[in-house]
């Protein structure tokens, strides 16, 4: 079995919540209160939006490897 890994990059503050983007996957973001959250929300999200790409037949994105992805200043890269 192969395990793919898509980067997360996240923003946000503690008052505001926390959003997250896949630049792998652009038609999706997840949010959530606190970065638990957030990280649980995003998870469900990727596994959501693969299923979709499966469903319509087409192949999964290849993940960029986290040493090429870059991020705005002040956001988090996570996996």
């Amino acid at each position: 079995m192969t395990t793919l890994v898509f980067v997360a990059l996240a923003q946000g503050d503690q008052q505001a919540g926390y959003t997250a983007s896949f630049p792998d996957l652009p038609d999706i973001a997840a949010s959530g209160a606190d970065m638990a959250e957030l990280v649980t929300t995003a998870r469900e999200a990727v596994l959501q939006e693969l299923q979709r790409i499966a469903d319509d037949g087409r192949e999964w994105p290849k993940p960029t490897p986290i040493g090429h992805v870059t991020h705005k200043p002040g956001g988090i890269a996570f996996l």
